[in-house]
């Protein structure tokens, strides 16, 4: 219907941000649309779009303001009258069809309420630096910005805000405002006298989840998306703590969980120490680690040497990361860390089964120095041409950094390419890109057998490979002879799959929000 090719330009900082938060764990999934301030009015009549780009070049920096609406009905553009252009830029909000209410980008003195599209003053009041946001009816508008405001209904009548509840307002219809409650009902507010009523709404399956970990014995659960999460006490099928949304969880050798609370409002990220028995919560050291994410009952963090410039310690990025630290979740205490003076690796933390696989192309030099040092691995691998597309993987400890043992895997000329890894005892399976579940000896390097799934998890005291070969299978084969021994089938899709520490027993959570638990035994012998 209409294309405008090239209306924006993000800057550096802004693409960088976008990235950071969509495959950051920090906050909730981000949303689309933030770049250009851009709107539909609520009746679809109309479209408006107003965008300032900076940027720089061989001659030095640059601005462009642009600013554009659309007739969805005649389907053609429309002249931007008046201030309007103004308020596209600045930020803006349809009221109905036929006004809008926006931040004047040159002069604040002539920001308010204009009318659409003829452009005309309808009054002019102060109104401050915030994004706005339409509703579906009536004589408010939303504040969709960050800060204090957020969330608020600002009725233009009478220029005041409303900020019933602790959630922001989603929208508002004449004068009823409704929100999410923190325990996943709608709330319903009358914004004048102050009355709410809820609404139960429907169970959806699980979206993405934030953090889950079980306990070893598979009796308690912990379980968060980006806005709430909770604790299970999984053989009395009851919820012992619901809190706010944590991004980490793991579970501790002295009966605890450990959750990670990101920051909000005054209060520092921390990792809380939360009894699953009492669902007492503990908060715990605050975590001054930028960028540590957690892993069962450590967090992990890649960065860059620490410099010291004036006085002050500073990380400089644009060599790339040289450090890897893990850190102790209940005290924040390093544990250890490790430099990397040449090719930095990737790096697959464990915290299920307390490992950290690192990883380099076979060809590198840090991997070539690796081999060199190990006679054992030198002996069975053997440069070649097509080694360029091989791995070198070594298993450490999760807690001290000990070296566990390494190996290479080759993949005959990039025959196939590894995407995720699950090591326990000798057994190191590697997952690739063709639906298939490699299965290596961690001390001789030798392939033991491959089994098509993905989603790998084990069970070396039960002797068992559980894999996912389509959506709510999942198989489970013998680790010595790679025969079939048994099989599920959930009409849902399954989340998350657990072996108990024994072996003896093993929990699947779906996304039909249910914890199923099964005797391996029994499970085996099918």
């Amino acid at each position: 219907m209409f294309e405008k090719k090239s209306f924006t330009v993000p800057s550096f900082f802004e693409s960088v941000m976008r990235v950071y938060s969509i495959f950051s764990s920090v906050g909730a999934i981000a949303d689309e649309g933030h770049f250009v301030n851009m709107a539909f009015s609520p009746d679809s009549h109309y479209f408006m779009a107003g965008d300032i780009s900076y940027g720089r070049t061989s001659l030095g920096s640059f601005s462009a303001e642009k600013a554009l609406a659309f007739d969805l009905q005649e389907k053609k553009p429309l002249e931007l009258k008046g201030d309007l252009k103004q308020l596209a830029m600045g930020s803006f909000a349809f009221v109905g069809s036929a006004k809008v209410i926006g931040n004047h980008y040159s002069d604040a003195k002539k920001s308010g309420l204009y009318s659409f599209p003829e452009g005309d003053v309808i009054e002019r009041f102060s109104v401050p630096m915030t994004s706005w946001k339409s509703t579906t009816q009536g004589k408010y508008v939303l504040v969709s910005s960050a800060g204090q405001l957020r969330g608020a209904a600002f009725r233009l009548t009478d220029k005041k805000y409303f900020r019933p509840g602790v959630q922001p307002l989603l929208d508002v219809f004449e004068n009823t405002g409704a929100a999410e409650t923190p325990n996943g009902e709608i709330a319903l507010h009358d914004l004048d006298s102050g009355l709410v009523k809820t609404l139960a709404i429907p169970e959806n399956p699980l979206g993405r989840l934030y953090a889950v970990a079980l306990s070893p014995d598979l009796s308690s659960l912990a379980l968060s998306g980006s806005v709430r999460g909770a604790l299970w006490n999984l053989d009395q099928g009851k919820m012992v703590v619901y809190v706010r949304g944590f991004k980490g969880a793991g579970f501790a050798d002295d009966g605890s969980f450990y959750l990670d609370f990101p920051a909000r409002d005054q209060a520092l990220r921390t990792i809380a120490h939360v009894d699953p028995t009492k669902g007492e919560i503990l908060r715990g050291p605050d975590v001054k680690a930028s960028g540590a994410k957690q892993y069962g009952s450590v967090l992990v963090r890649a960065r860059p040497k620490i410099q010291t410039k004036d006085g002050r310690e500073f990380m400089d990025w644009s060599k790339g990361a040289s450090e890897l630290e893990v850190f102790d979740a209940r005290t924040m205490e390093v544990l250890w860390s490790q430099h990397f003076a040449q090719e930095f690796p990737s790096f697959s933390p464990d915290g299920v089964f307390g490992t950290m696989v690192l990883g380099w192309a076979a060809s590198s030099k840090a991997a070539t120095a690796e081999i060199q040092n190990d006679p054992n691995l030198s002996k069975r691998f053997h440069k070649s041409n097509d080694s360029d597309n091989d791995y070198l993987f070594k298993v450490i400890d999760l807690k001290t950094g000990k070296a566990l043992g390494q190996l290479v895997v080759e993949t005959g000329g990039r025959a196939f390419r590894i995407v995720d890894v699950v090591v326990s005892g000798d057994f190191f399976v590697a997952m690739d890109n063709q639906n298939r579940a490699l299965v290596y000896s961690l001390a001789s390097g030798a392939l033991r057998g491959r089994v098509f799934g993905n989603r790998a998890t084990l069970s070396s005291t039960a002797n068992l490979l559980c894999v996912e070969n389509e959506s709510g299978q999942l198989t489970f084969y013998d680790l010595n002879s790679f025969e079939k021994r048994g099989q599920l089938n959930f009409a849902e899709r399954v989340r998350t799959v657990r072996f108990s520490a024994d072996g003896k027993r093993l929990a699947v959570l779906t996304a039909g929000q249910a914890v199923y638990t099964f005797d391996v035994a029994t499970l085996a012998a099918q």
